[in-house]
């Protein structure tokens, strides 16, 4: 039972991981073509 919780809490922490690391992606793509712009 614990050890299924801790799984739950790690796969959260990555796919949060994931989707912020996504938003930065998106972010600074948005900058360079404002740049180039």
């Amino acid at each position: 039972m614990i050890m299924r919780m801790v799984f739950i809490i790690n796969t959260y922490d990555a796919l949060r991981a994931i989707f912020i690391a996504k938003i930065t992606f998106l972010l600074i793509c948005r900058k360079i073509q404002s740049v180039i712009k």
